[in-house]
């Protein structure tokens, strides 16, 4: 190979070094555009409980050391999202969730559903805390969760991007 192939070889090999970046991981805070409606003739609740915990023993959020985000999907599907009390934003990655952070129920006490077992087999969810016009504080979250039930070859993606209010726990 001659002198001026090899530089410029090198000067293309060192172009494209410069223009590439590492992915660090960061993932941009979710924007408030195309919020996920609530079906017509269905009953959905987007809500958080700050110092909270999700109990498996009786499908309640309870006092804890968390913050928990609780979605009612068309009256019939429940998602708890635990994040920790500090910061003003999130990200759960695809590990994260399924290490027990997230949690998808059946309301069976509403819809006359079994219990049917989800489990969630990947996803994200990130939010960001803000504030109403009031003042108030809310969370716009953006979540992606893909789900599977038990035994059976049931699989579904769910994918809420929703405002969330503080609700007061009831115990």
């Amino acid at each position: 190979m001659n002198a001026s192939r090899k530089i410029i070889l090198a000067m293309m090999l060192l172009v494209t070094g410069l223009s590439c970046t590492k992915d660090d991981g960061y993932v941009e805070n979710p924007n408030e555009q195309g919020l996920t409606p609530c079906p017509a003739d269905s009953y959905c609740e987007y809500s958080y409980a700050d110092n909270s915990e999700f109990s498996d023993a009786n499908d309640q959020v309870g006092k804890g050391n968390a913050r928990v985000f609780t979605s009612v999907i068309q009256s019939c599907r429940l998602v708890y999202i635990k994040t920790p009390m500090e910061g003003n934003d999130f990200y759960i990655d695809n590990t994260a969730i399924q290490k027990d952070v997230v949690k998808v129920k059946n309301n069976t006490t509403i819809c006359f559903t079994p219990d049917l077992k989800f489990k969630v087999t990947g996803g994200f969810s990130k939010g960001k805390k803000l504030k109403d016009l009031s003042g108030k504080e809310k969370w716009l979250l953006e979540t992606k969760l893909f789900i599977a039930v038990g035994d059976i070859n049931y699989k579904d993606t769910l994918y809420v991007k929703q405002y969330y209010y503080p609700k007061p726990l009831h115990n």
